[in-house]
Protein backbone atom coordinates (compact mmCIF):
# COMPACT_ATOMS: atom_id res chain seq x y z
CA UNK A 1 0.00 0.00 0.00
CA UNK A 2 1.43 3.36 -1.16
CA UNK A 3 4.02 3.09 -4.19
CA UNK A 4 3.32 6.49 -5.90
CA UNK A 5 3.50 10.24 -4.90
CA UNK A 6 0.30 12.41 -5.22
CA UNK A 7 -0.56 15.84 -4.54
CA UNK A 8 -2.01 16.85 -1.58
CA UNK A 9 -5.90 17.20 -1.84
CA UNK A 10 -6.76 20.77 -0.28
CA UNK A 11 -9.28 18.99 2.32
CA UNK A 12 -5.81 16.59 3.24
CA UNK A 13 -3.43 19.68 3.26
CA UNK A 14 -5.28 21.82 5.44
CA UNK A 15 -5.46 18.58 7.71
CA UNK A 16 -1.47 18.43 7.72
CA UNK A 17 -1.16 21.57 8.38
CA UNK A 18 -3.41 21.14 11.27
CA UNK A 19 -1.73 18.50 12.49
CA UNK A 20 1.83 20.26 12.71
CA UNK A 21 0.53 22.81 14.87
CA UNK A 22 -1.97 20.04 17.07
CA UNK A 23 1.17 17.80 18.07
CA UNK A 24 3.90 20.12 17.92
CA UNK A 25 6.28 19.30 20.75
CA UNK A 26 10.36 19.01 21.71
CA UNK A 27 11.69 16.35 20.68
CA UNK A 28 11.59 13.48 22.33
CA UNK A 29 14.22 11.82 24.69
CA UNK A 30 14.95 8.94 22.50
CA UNK A 31 13.51 7.13 19.09
CA UNK A 32 11.36 4.34 21.11
CA UNK A 33 13.02 1.94 19.23
CA UNK A 34 15.55 -0.36 19.58
CA UNK A 35 19.69 1.09 19.76
CA UNK A 36 22.75 0.04 17.64
CA UNK A 37 21.22 -2.75 15.85
CA UNK A 38 18.01 -1.91 13.40
CA UNK A 39 18.12 1.38 12.10
CA UNK A 40 21.46 2.66 9.90
CA UNK A 41 23.83 4.20 12.62
CA UNK A 42 24.01 7.39 10.69
CA UNK A 43 20.31 8.27 10.32
CA UNK A 44 19.72 6.48 14.35
CA UNK A 45 22.24 9.05 15.20
CA UNK A 46 21.07 12.20 13.14
CA UNK A 47 17.04 11.44 13.51
CA UNK A 48 16.27 13.69 16.26
CA UNK A 49 18.41 16.95 14.57
CA UNK A 50 15.64 17.58 12.19
CA UNK A 51 12.23 18.94 12.68
CA UNK A 52 9.58 16.17 11.98
CA UNK A 53 8.54 18.42 8.46
CA UNK A 54 12.01 17.82 7.38
CA UNK A 55 12.46 13.78 7.92
CA UNK A 56 13.09 12.33 5.02
CA UNK A 57 11.06 9.70 3.39
CA UNK A 58 14.13 7.23 3.84
CA UNK A 59 14.47 8.65 7.53
CA UNK A 60 10.75 7.57 8.69
CA UNK A 61 11.13 4.05 6.63
CA UNK A 62 14.39 3.10 8.46
CA UNK A 63 12.60 4.21 11.93
CA UNK A 64 9.81 1.55 10.92
CA UNK A 65 12.10 -1.15 9.84
CA UNK A 66 13.51 -0.90 13.47
CA UNK A 67 11.60 -2.89 16.17
CA UNK A 68 10.11 -0.95 19.03
CA UNK A 69 11.34 -1.20 22.46
CA UNK A 70 8.36 -1.43 24.22
CA UNK A 71 6.70 -4.41 26.39
CA UNK A 72 4.20 -5.34 23.58
CA UNK A 73 6.60 -4.44 20.70
CA UNK A 74 3.38 -2.80 18.96
CA UNK A 75 3.24 0.91 20.29
CA UNK A 76 6.06 3.57 20.74
CA UNK A 77 5.59 5.63 23.94
CA UNK A 78 4.16 9.39 23.65
CA UNK A 79 6.59 11.48 23.18
CA UNK A 80 8.14 9.80 20.12
CA UNK A 81 4.73 9.22 18.86
CA UNK A 82 3.25 13.08 18.95
CA UNK A 83 6.46 14.30 17.81
CA UNK A 84 6.56 12.07 14.37
CA UNK A 85 2.55 11.88 14.10
CA UNK A 86 2.13 15.15 11.66
CA UNK A 87 5.39 13.66 9.41
CA UNK A 88 3.92 9.98 8.88
CA UNK A 89 0.02 11.48 8.14
CA UNK A 90 1.66 13.75 5.46
CA UNK A 91 3.75 10.77 3.90
CA UNK A 92 0.45 8.38 4.19
CA UNK A 93 -1.52 11.42 2.17
CA UNK A 94 1.22 11.73 -0.61
CA UNK A 95 0.78 8.59 -1.35
CA UNK A 96 4.22 7.71 -0.50
CA UNK A 97 5.15 4.17 1.31
CA UNK A 98 5.78 4.66 5.15
CA UNK A 99 7.22 1.24 6.14
CA UNK A 100 8.94 -1.14 3.74
CA UNK A 101 6.96 -3.78 5.78
CA UNK A 102 3.45 -2.90 5.38
CA UNK A 103 1.81 0.30 5.54
CA UNK A 104 -0.33 -1.77 7.69
CA UNK A 105 1.13 -1.49 10.72
CA UNK A 106 2.14 1.99 10.58
CA UNK A 107 -0.88 3.89 12.65
CA UNK A 108 -0.95 1.34 15.03
CA UNK A 109 2.97 2.24 16.10
CA UNK A 110 1.55 5.54 16.99
CA UNK A 111 -1.81 4.13 18.73
CA UNK A 112 -3.58 6.90 16.23
CA UNK A 113 -6.86 5.39 17.14
CA UNK A 114 -6.20 5.12 20.70
CA UNK A 115 -8.81 8.31 22.18
CA UNK A 116 -7.66 7.95 25.66
CA UNK A 117 -3.87 8.91 24.39
CA UNK A 118 -4.63 11.93 22.68
CA UNK A 119 -6.39 15.49 23.21
CA UNK A 120 -10.03 16.13 21.96
CA UNK A 121 -8.67 18.25 18.82
CA UNK A 122 -5.59 15.59 18.34
CA UNK A 123 -8.89 13.12 18.21
CA UNK A 124 -10.65 15.11 16.17
CA UNK A 125 -7.72 15.49 13.63
CA UNK A 126 -6.81 12.10 13.03
CA UNK A 127 -10.95 11.55 12.68
CA UNK A 128 -10.90 13.97 10.02
CA UNK A 129 -7.29 12.85 8.34
CA UNK A 130 -9.38 8.52 8.69
CA UNK A 131 -12.33 10.30 6.56
CA UNK A 132 -10.58 12.07 4.21
CA UNK A 133 -7.54 9.20 3.49
CA UNK A 134 -10.59 6.57 2.79
CA UNK A 135 -12.11 9.11 0.74
CA UNK A 136 -9.18 8.90 -1.39
CA UNK A 137 -9.05 5.76 -2.37
CA UNK A 138 -11.67 5.69 -5.37
CA UNK A 139 -8.90 7.91 -6.87
CA UNK A 140 -5.99 5.57 -5.78
CA UNK A 141 -7.83 2.17 -6.27
CA UNK A 142 -4.98 1.09 -8.35
CA UNK A 143 -2.72 1.00 -6.06
CA UNK A 144 -4.14 1.59 -2.75
CA UNK A 145 -6.44 -1.37 -1.66
CA UNK A 146 -9.68 -0.75 0.47
CA UNK A 147 -8.92 -3.85 3.02
CA UNK A 148 -5.40 -2.56 3.35
CA UNK A 149 -6.43 0.85 4.65
CA UNK A 150 -9.37 -0.31 6.42
CA UNK A 151 -6.84 -3.01 7.99
CA UNK A 152 -4.38 0.70 8.52
CA UNK A 153 -7.02 2.17 10.64
CA UNK A 154 -8.60 -0.80 12.55
CA UNK A 155 -5.16 -1.63 13.60
CA UNK A 156 -4.58 2.12 15.28
CA UNK A 157 -7.72 1.52 17.06
CA UNK A 158 -10.21 3.32 15.02
CA UNK A 159 -13.76 2.05 15.44
CA UNK A 160 -14.34 -0.64 11.81
CA UNK A 161 -18.47 0.11 11.56
CA UNK A 162 -17.89 3.74 11.22
CA UNK A 163 -15.75 2.85 8.43
CA UNK A 164 -18.01 0.55 6.62
CA UNK A 165 -20.61 2.66 7.28
CA UNK A 166 -18.61 5.32 5.39
CA UNK A 167 -18.05 3.44 2.52
CA UNK A 168 -21.70 1.97 2.55
CA UNK A 169 -22.17 6.08 1.83
CA UNK A 170 -20.15 6.24 -1.36
CA UNK A 171 -21.76 6.46 -4.71
CA UNK A 172 -22.91 3.29 -6.57
CA UNK A 173 -20.66 4.24 -9.19
CA UNK A 174 -17.61 5.01 -6.75
CA UNK A 175 -18.43 2.10 -4.79
CA UNK A 176 -18.73 -0.82 -7.53
CA UNK A 177 -15.41 1.13 -9.17
CA UNK A 178 -13.23 -0.05 -5.75
CA UNK A 179 -14.54 -3.43 -5.04
CA UNK A 180 -14.17 -4.60 -8.21
CA UNK A 181 -10.50 -3.21 -9.03
CA UNK A 182 -9.57 -4.97 -5.65
CA UNK A 183 -11.65 -8.08 -6.00
CA UNK A 184 -11.38 -8.63 -9.71
CA UNK A 185 -8.85 -6.83 -11.65
CA UNK A 186 -6.33 -6.99 -9.75
CA UNK A 187 -6.42 -10.80 -8.70
CA UNK A 188 -5.95 -13.49 -10.63
CA UNK A 189 -8.71 -14.97 -10.12
CA UNK A 190 -11.96 -13.35 -8.80
CA UNK A 191 -11.21 -13.50 -4.49
CA UNK A 192 -12.36 -10.84 -2.22
CA UNK A 193 -8.68 -9.34 -0.78
CA UNK A 194 -7.75 -9.41 2.71
CA UNK A 195 -4.27 -8.42 3.89
CA UNK A 196 -2.34 -10.77 6.09
CA UNK A 197 -2.01 -8.06 8.84
CA UNK A 198 -5.41 -8.35 10.33
CA UNK A 199 -5.51 -9.74 13.81
CA UNK A 200 -7.02 -13.24 13.56
CA UNK A 201 -10.20 -13.23 15.69
CA UNK A 202 -10.37 -9.71 16.01
CA UNK A 203 -13.73 -8.05 16.48
CA UNK A 204 -12.69 -5.29 14.02
CA UNK A 205 -11.35 -8.16 11.55
CA UNK A 206 -14.70 -10.06 11.70
CA UNK A 207 -16.57 -7.35 11.40
CA UNK A 208 -14.78 -6.02 8.21
CA UNK A 209 -15.51 -10.02 6.44
CA UNK A 210 -18.71 -9.84 7.92
CA UNK A 211 -19.68 -6.74 6.25
CA UNK A 212 -18.07 -7.79 2.96
CA UNK A 213 -20.46 -11.01 2.70
CA UNK A 214 -23.18 -8.62 4.00
CA UNK A 215 -26.99 -8.65 2.84
CA UNK A 216 -26.55 -4.98 2.48
CA UNK A 217 -23.70 -5.07 0.58
CA UNK A 218 -25.05 -8.13 -1.80
CA UNK A 219 -28.25 -6.26 -2.62
CA UNK A 220 -26.63 -3.27 -3.11
CA UNK A 221 -24.41 -4.50 -5.56
CA UNK A 222 -27.81 -6.34 -6.95
CA UNK A 223 -29.47 -2.70 -7.18
CA UNK A 224 -26.81 -1.22 -9.19
CA UNK A 225 -26.46 -4.23 -11.33
CA UNK A 226 -30.03 -3.69 -12.46
CA UNK A 227 -30.00 -0.27 -12.59
CA UNK A 228 -31.02 1.58 -15.96
CA UNK A 229 -29.79 4.47 -15.30
CA UNK A 230 -26.21 3.76 -14.34
CA UNK A 231 -23.20 3.36 -17.18
CA UNK A 232 -23.52 -0.11 -18.23
CA UNK A 233 -19.68 -0.82 -17.20
CA UNK A 234 -20.96 -0.19 -14.10
CA UNK A 235 -23.66 -2.49 -13.77
CA UNK A 236 -21.94 -5.35 -15.35
CA UNK A 237 -18.93 -4.23 -12.27
CA UNK A 238 -21.39 -4.85 -10.17
CA UNK A 239 -23.13 -7.77 -11.61
CA UNK A 240 -19.14 -9.63 -11.07
CA UNK A 241 -18.72 -8.84 -8.10
CA UNK A 242 -22.53 -9.91 -7.09
CA UNK A 243 -21.41 -13.03 -8.32
CA UNK A 244 -18.63 -13.12 -6.44
CA UNK A 245 -20.09 -12.39 -2.88
CA UNK A 246 -22.70 -15.19 -3.82
CA UNK A 247 -19.93 -17.77 -4.28
CA UNK A 248 -18.50 -16.44 -0.92
CA UNK A 249 -21.97 -17.90 0.80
Amino acid sequence: MGARREPLSPELGAIIEQAYRLFACPPPPDLGVCQGCCMWPEIEADFLNHAPRDLTEAYVRDWYFAAVASKDGLIVHKPIACWIMPRVLEILAKGQEVASVGDEVVLQRLAAGDSDRWSADQNALLTRFKEAYLDLIPQRCDHVMLDDALCMFALAGFAAPAMTDQIMGWSDEVLTQVLHQDWIGSCIRPSIWRTAFWEANSDAAQHVWNWYLSDALLERMIKIALAEDLPDEICQKASEVERLLISQR
